[in-house]
C-alpha cells in the first residue's frame, strides 16, 4: 500500500464517502495486528504525516491504534518515522498531546510482571532500550510544547504503578523517573515528592520487627535452636541484630522474604545511587549541584518525610546526603532547629523535628563533636529559658509541655551518645557543667518523670559517673509517685502508670537494616558504645537491667495516623539504639 493510497482513504473517511468505512477499518485492522509488518509500519507512518493537518477528532480510533504500536522495539527506521509523525502529530493538534503522552508513560511500565531476581540480562537490554526511545521523543515533546510538563505530572502519579506489582515493575518505574529530570529542568522536586512518597508507603508497610523476623524466617532452615527474640532485643535495636542475623544479611543481600521491604530495598539502593551520581562526577563533589538536590530534598522533608507516620528507612535519604559535606548537616540541623523553636509549628511537628535533629547528631559519624556542642548549647539555653517563663507551672503534663519534654529528652540523648569525645577534650567537663543540667533534671517540669525511662537511667548512670548531674533521688521519686490518671486505679505504680503520661517518642535514625542498600549507610553510621545503664550499687532502683526494661518498655502497638490526626502522638519507633557491651 503506497502512501497516496494512506491519504485517498484518510480524505475519503473525513468527507464522509460511503465506499470509505471498509477501507479505513482494514487499515485500523491491519495495524492493530501483533504481527504486522515494519514495512508497512513506516508507510502508514508516512502517510499519516502528510495528511497530519487534517488528523482531527474523528481519526481519534486510527490515532489511538497508532499509539498501541509497538514502535520502541522496533529497528531504527520505525523509532524515526514514528517519533517525525508523533511530533508533527501534536504540532498540528494539541487535542492528541494528553493520548500520546499517556501512551508513553505507560511504557515505562514492563509488560511482564517478572521478579526483579528472575530478569534476565537480555530482558534488562531490551526494555532499557524502549526506556531510551521513549525519553528522546519526550524530549523532543517537552521542547515544542510548553504546556506539556503540566499534563505529565499528573501522569506520572496516575500510572505509579500499584504497591502489589513486582519488584521489577516498580525498579523500571522510578529509574525512568530519575531520568525525566534531565528535561524536566523544574519538575525535579515534584518527581522526588512523588518518587518519596510512593517509598513511604512501603516502608510504613515494612515495620522494622517484621523485616527483622524475616531475616529470622531466613535463618531458620540454618539453626533451628535459635532463641525468640526477649524484649530486651526488640527495644534495643543496635543488638537486634545478632551475629547469626548479620551474617544471613551479608548472604542474602539480592531479596527479603517480607515482600514490601524487598521492593524498598531495590528503590532505596536506586535512589542512593542517583543521589551520589547526581551529587559527585569523577569522584568529586559538585558543590552547586549537590546545594541544588539538597534543597529540593529538603523540601520533600518538609512536604513528605516529615508528617509521615512509622518510617524507618526513607529518611535516610537526607542522612545521606548530608554526609556529603558538613554545611548541608549544619544547614538541615538548623533548619529542624528553627522548626523546634517556633510556637507556631504544632507541637507534633516540633516533636518529629527534636528527634530528626538529635538523632542525625548522634549517629551520624560525619556530624563533628563541634556542631554537637553549639546545638546542645542551644538546647540548654531554651531549655532553662522555657523553665523560668513555666516557673508558676507545677503540673507534669505532656499535653501541655511537649516541645519541652523533647527537647530534654534530645539533650539527654546527645549527651549519652557524645559524652566520649566531649569529656575528652581540655574544656570539655567546663562545657558540660555550663549545661547546668542538674537544674533541668530537678525543675518541678521534672522532665525525668517524663522521657523514656531507658534513656533516663543511662543518662543518670553517665551523669553520676562523670559528676555532672545526679538524677538517682529523683527518679526513686518518680517511680515510688502516683500519676493522677481517671482512666487507671491510683493504686497502680509509676511503672504502670507510664505508657499513659510518659513521652511517646520515635528514633527516625535507628540502625538502617535493609541488607541491600545499607552498604551505603553503615560507613557513616555510629552504633553507640558503651554500658547504657550501669548495674552498680548507686542504682537506686535496685531492679536488674532486663527486668527494668520489660517493666518500663513503653506500649507502642497502637498506631495512629497523623494524616487523620496531627494532634495524636508520634509513635514512629521505640528504640533509643543503645547497645549493650
Amino acid at each position: 500500500m503506497e502512501p497516496i493510497e494512506i491519504s485517498e482513504i484518510l480524505e475519503n473517511y473525513k468527507n464522509g464517502s460511503s465506499s470509505a468505512s471498509k477501507p479505513y477499518n482494514v487499515l485500523i485492522s491491519n495495524l492493530s495486528d501483533p504481527n504486522v509488518k515494519s514495512v508497512f509500519i513506516v508507510k502508514v507512518l508516512r502517510g499519516l504525516s502528510d495528511f497530519v493537518t487534517n488528523l482531527d477528532k474523528k481519526f481519534e480510533h486510527l490515532i489511538g491504534t497508532v499509539l498501541k504500536l509497538d514502535w520502541p522495539n522496533r529497528e531504527p527506521r520505525v523509532v524515526i518515522e514514528y517519533q517525525t509523525f508523533i511530533l508533527n502529530l501534536i504540532s498540528a493538534n494539541t487535542f492528541y498531546l494528553k493520548s500520546c503522552l499517556k501512551s508513553f508513560i505507560t511504557r515505562f511500565r514492563p509488560s511482564d510482571d517478572t521478579d526483579v531476581n528472575d530478569v534476565i540480562d537480555e530482558q534488562r537490554n531490551k526494555d532499557g532500550l524502549i526506556f531510551l526511545n521513549i525519553h528522546a521523543i519526550l524530549r523532543s515533546i517537552v521542547k515544542i510544547v510548553p504546556m506539556a510538563p503540566k499534563i505529565l505530572m499528573p501522569l506520572l502519579i496516575d500510572y505509579y504503578p500499584y504497591i502489589t506489582r513486582s519488584g521489577y515493575h516498580h525498579e523500571c518505574y522510578l529509574k525512568n523517573l530519575l531520568l525525566m529530570p534531565q528535561y524536566l529542568t523544574n519538575d525535579r522536586r515534584q518527581i522526588l515528592a512523588l518518587i518519596v512518597g510512593k517509598l513511604l508507603e512501603l516502608d510504613t508497610r515494612s515495620p522494622r520487627q517484621a523485616i527483622l523476623d524475616a531475616i529470622d524466617d531466613e535463618t531458620e532452615d540454618d539453626d533451628n535452636e535459635d532463641e525468640e527474640m526477649n524484649v530486651d532485643e526488640i527495644f534495643v535495636m543496635d543488638e537486634s541484630l545478632s551475629a547469626e542475623k548479620a551474617e544471613v544479611q551479608e548472604k542474602s543481600t539480592d531479596q527479603l522474604s517480607h515482600s514490601e521491604a524487598n521492593k524498598l530495598d531495590i528503590l532505596m539502593e536506586i535512589l542512593l545511587q542517583y543521589i551520589h551520581n547526581t551529587c559527585f562526577v569523577s569522584g568529586q563533589l559538585n558543590w552547586e549541584e549537590t546545594k541544588k538536590l539538597y534543597k529540593e530534598l529538603l523540601g520533600v522533608f518538609e512536604d513528605v518525610i516529615l508528617p509521615t507516620h512509622s518510617s524507618s528507612h526513607v529518611q535516610y535519604l537526607l542522612f545521606y546526603i548530608c554526609s556529603f559535606k558538613q554545611p548541608l548537616a549544619d544547614g538541615f540541623i538548623d533548619y529542624l532547629w528553627k522548626k523546634v523553636k517556633n510556637p507556631n509549628t504544632q507541637p507534633i511537628y516540633r516533636q518529629a523535628a527534636v528527634a530528626y535533629m538529635c538523632g542525625l547528631i548522634s549517629r551520624g559519624l560525619f556530624v563533628p563533636i563541634s556542631t554537637a556542642v553549639v546545638t546542645m548549647e542551644h538546647m540548654s539555653q531554651w531549655i532553662h529559658s522555657y523553665i523560668q517563663q513555666s516557673s508558676y507551672s507545677v503540673v507534669v503534663d505532656v499535653t501541655r509541655h511537649r516541645t519541652f519534654y523533647s527537647v530534654c529528652q534530645a539533650l539527654f540523648y546527645i549527651f549519652i551518645f557524645r559524652h566520649k569525645e566531649i569529656l575528652q577534650s581540655q574544656k570539655g567537663y567546663k562545657f558540660s557543667l555550663n549545661l547546668n543540667l542538674q537544674a533541668i533534671v530537678t525543675c518541678r517540669l521534672n522532665p525525668l518523670k517524663i522521657c523514656l525511662p531507658v534513656i533516663v537511667k543511662t543518662f543518670s548512670s553517665v551523669t553520676r559517673q562523670h559528676q555532672i548531674a545526679f538524677c538517682d533521688t529523683i527518679i526513686e521519686h518518680n517511680n515510688r509517685a502516683f500519676i493522677p490518671v481517671t482512666t487507671l486505679d491510683r493504686s497502680h505504680s509509676y511503672s504502670q502508670l507510664c505508657h499513659t503520661n510518659s513521652l511517646d517518642s520515635f528514633f527516625p535514625f535507628d540502625p538502617y537494616i535493609l541488607p541491600r542498600s545499607k552498604h551505603a549507610i553503615e560507613p557513616l553510621y555510629r552504633e553507640y558504645s558503651g554500658n547504657p545503664i550501669e548495674d552498680d550499687d548507686n542504682d537506686s532502683t535496685g531492679e536488674d537491667e532486663d527486668e527494668f526494661l520489660k517493666e518500663q518498655l513503653p506500649d507502642h502497638s497502637v498506631e495512629v495516623s497523623m494524616a487523620k490526626s496531627p494532634t495524636q502522638l508520634l509513635l514512629y519507633g521505640s528504640s533509643p539504639g543503645f547497645k549493650h557491651t
